[in-house]
């Protein structure tokens, strides 16, 4: 499950129980408040949620916003948040959890840059360096988020293996660099990608996109994993 989800709890608890309804694996999401990441984690004990502060004072209970990576169904999975180049205001980081045993996996969350391509382009080439050591290990990553930026851009290539120099499938690239909307404004700038070293071309199972309070769609997205 992937969702931005514009500070709002309706659309975190839309996530999670379309989560449940449909046994995902995992949540990445993106402008979570604080007050509602110590939510989550207190109803989902059994869970792991890696919340991690992107702005300070952002939400209107004046706590931060962050972004935040779950695994369902398991807890005490490792935590790993590696920085991104930042940007106006924001610490951008990598968020992630780390579990699994023969094949290590990983589920990451994002949010970049909004309106600053070149920052963009920074912080999708750090996520290609950075996630380059885990492939070249065999293990198996995967990253959701928000992007701010359509699928044909420049600074999207770093994440492509599809007409790019990046390493992952994306799981709506069936009929190549494109698919459905997912923000209020009529773009594609919500993504899930599978890296390809686990999940070829063929085995990516595409995209199914759900209205909720938020201004993005929330993103269930389905995909073979190879472990």
């Amino acid at each position: 499950m992937q969702h931005n989800v514009e500070k709002k709890w309706s659309a975190i608890a839309a996530a999670v129980q379309l989560a449940a309804d449909t046994s995902a694996d995992g949540l990445t999401l993106q402008e979570v408040c604080k007050t509602d990441a110590d939510r989550l984690i207190s109803e989902h004990p059994g869970w792991t949620v890696n919340w991690r502060e992107s702005r300070a004072g952002a939400c209107s209970d004046g706590k931060a916003v962050g972004v935040a990576a779950i695994l369902r169904g398991q807890a005490g999975a490792d935590g790993l948040w590696p920085a991104l180049p930042a940007d106006t205001g924001r610490t951008v980081e990598l968020v992630c959890v780390r579990y699994g045993a023969t094949v290590k996996r990983f589920i990451c969350s994002v949010h970049l840059a909004k309106g600053d391509p070149t920052a963009r382009k920074l912080q999708t080439a750090a996520i290609k360096q950075i996630t380059n050591q885990w492939i070249n290990n065999q293990g198996s990553v995967v990253v959701g988020g928000d992007f701010n930026a359509t699928p044909y851009t420049d600074e999207m290539d770093s994440m492509y293996a599809l007409n790019g120099n990046g390493r992952f499938t994306e799981a709506d690239q069936a009929a190549g660099r494109g698919g459905d909307v997912t923000s209020a404004d009529g773009r594609k700038i919500d993504y899930v990608f599978f890296s390809q070293n686990r999940t070829s071309a063929v085995q990516a199972a595409g995209i199914t996109v759900t209205s909720t309070d938020s201004d993005h769609k929330l993103l269930l997205a389905k995909a073979d994993v190879t472990l």
